[in-house]
């Protein structure tokens, strides 16, 4: 009887151990898994911060993004208001220098004529010397025809004035004034032909320089994108084999940037630094 009680209390003592080491690996386990645990929450730490920072970056990009929208619509808008004032100034500037090429047509015959009338009264003039030298009794006939030749000359270099006066208003449109001289008189005939035609060289070489200041503007944002653009290749313009119609549909394809890129340029200082009208 003793006997099988120290086997069944020998067994429950195994069962206790095995059970007690049991538990213990449980234990180990369980210290491990915390362990690993701790690890990885710290490891998570800096993503928590990582992902934060990444909130407020898109947050900064949506607001950079609907800032840029504006100014878009803005520059969309400037460049709208630009391209009718251009159209409005270019139909004013072809009115005027057809008005002024009409005036510098008119301005022409009547300094020829007056040139005319000159040679005239001189070739008069003589005529009268020589019939006074020998008919003193025709001196008052001779001087009669005289004062109507000088009425004459009157008569057209009023006329003259009056051409010139009317054409100063217009010269003035494109910066040039119609200086006089010393006694009061309007300049020559032939001085306002003169600035008649530089008015038309100063329009034409207004217009190079605006293609100039755009070409550049444009060649500057591209290369802002694409440094190591060739622009060598560019000023050779086309590329070979392009046919007509595939440049006609490039040049609709670019039309919207193009006009974008023209609201950039001031061209007649109607702007403040800010890009914002005066």
């Amino acid at each position: 009887m003793v006997i099988i009680e120290e086997e069944d209390t020998t067994k429950e003592f195994r069962r206790l151990e095995t059970a007690l080491t049991d538990v213990m690996k449980q234990i180990k386990e369980i210290t491990r898994v915390a362990k690993q645990r701790r690890q990885l929450i710290k490891r998570m730490e800096p993503l928590a911060e990582e992902n934060e920072k990444l909130k407020e970056a898109r947050n900064l990009s949506e607001k950079n993004i609907q800032r840029a929208q504006r100014e878009r619509d803005f520059v969309e808008s400037n460049a709208r208001d630009l391209e009718y004032q251009k159209g409005v100034l270019t139909e004013k500037l072809a009115t005027v220098f057809e008005q002024v090429r009409s005036q510098s047509e008119q301005l022409a015959a009547v300094s020829s004529q007056l040139k005319s009338a000159c040679k005239q009264l001189e070739r008069k003039t003589e005529q009268l010397d020589s019939v006074s030298k020998q008919k003193a009794g025709y001196h008052h006939k001779v001087k009669a025809q005289f004062d109507v030749l000088v009425q004459e000359a009157k008569v057209q270099k009023e006329s003259f004035d009056a051409i010139v006066t009317a054409i100063k208003s217009m010269l003035d449109c494109v910066d040039l004034e119609l200086a006089t001289q010393h006694d009061g008189r309007w300049q020559r005939s032939d001085t306002v032909v003169q600035r008649c035609k530089a008015a038309w060289e100063n329009f034409k070489i207004f217009n190079r320089d605006t293609i100039m200041t755009i070409a550049t503007h444009v060649l500057t944002v591209v290369r802002s994108h694409y440094p190591t653009i060739d622009l060598q290749s560019i000023g050779g313009g086309f590329t070979k084999g392009l046919s007509d119609a595939e440049t006609q549909q490039l040049e609709d394809e670019v039309e919207d940037t193009a006009k974008t890129l023209a609201g950039d340029i001031d061209l007649f200082g109607e702007t403040d630094g800010n890009g914002e009208a005066q």
